[in-house]
């Protein structure tokens, strides 16, 4: 890949370097959000502000002029664009060996606006959608558990016990089954009968329903560990890039001793 293009929030930037402000940048949750390119569309003096001898806000500065003024240009074995949950581990991963690596998000690290948010997610070994999925769940847990103690200063992973309920060939029980008896897995099978004795909350269930308990399954906290991960891979020597936006990539030549480059053009 040649050319990555990437724009900042200029609201972002310009707090963060003492420069000025962004009128309209919305807080959520604390965190001023990005208002690139909306600043420069809107009507005059919405943006105040100045940089090396040009001002922003009433419309007389060409859009497209700021933007070129704004550019840099960093040069990187890896972009990893987006950093949630599966972005920041490859991130952290890709930094642990070694690699000139970057990262890049639209909002800030730990956001609550895309699939990795929230207080809590399950988490499962026995992952009753493929039987392939148990293997990494193994290495995420050796991984958490470690990362939880060295960097976050709490658990990454609560490991709780889950319990699949369902008819005998149900996905949910036949599922667990299948997946925990590939890895290895222990899991305990428990009838209808002793399922609403021990838990009573399922009496109303239908009499053909049984279970499946998983002692090693449990809880993980998405943004927590979002967090956690961009921090080590950037103690790594990974750079990280928030509140950017990728505008194109070009794809580029490869070859060269270190193979295939990426060169990222972004806003500053």
């Amino acid at each position: 890949i040649r050319d990555c293009c990437l724009s900042r929030g200029l609201g972002d930037v310009y707090k963060r370097q003492g420069r000025g402000s962004c009128s309209h940048s919305p807080h959520r949750r604390g965190r001023s959000l990005p208002c690139w390119p909306t600043c420069l569309t809107r009507s005059p003096g919405h943006c105040a502000g100045s940089s090396e001898g040009w001002e922003l806000g009433p419309r007389q500065t060409d859009s497209r002029a700021v933007q070129s003024a704004l550019m840099e240009v960093i040069d990187k074995d890896v972009v990893v664009v987006g950093l949630g949950a599966f972005g920041s581990a490859a991130l952290w991963r890709l930094a642990e060996r070694g690699a000139d690596v970057a990262g890049v998000e639209r909002y800030g690290t730990g956001h609550p606006y895309g699939s990795s948010h929230g207080i809590t997610r399950l988490f499962r070994i026995a992952c009753m959608e493929h039987t392939g999925l148990p293997p990494i769940a193994l290495k995420s847990l050796k991984l958490w558990t470690e990362l939880g103690k060295q960097q976050a200063g709490e658990p990454l992973v609560r490991q709780t016990g889950c319990l699949s309920v369902g008819a005998p060939d149900s996905h949910p029980v036949a599922g667990t089954l299948a997946a925990a008896a590939a890895a290895g897995q222990p899991v305990e099978e428990i009838g209808h009968a002793e399922l609403t004795a021990r838990f009573p909350q399922f009496a109303g269930l239908a009499p053909g329903d049984v279970a499946v308990w998983e002692p090693a399954a449990g809880i993980c906290f998405p943004e927590r560990n979002v967090r956690a991960q961009a921090e080590a891979a950037r103690q790594l020597g990974a750079d990280i890039y928030p509140h950017t936006m990728v505008t194109s990539i070009d794809p580029g030549p490869l070859g060269g001793r270190r193979g295939g480059r990426v060169v990222a053009r972004f806003a500053t």
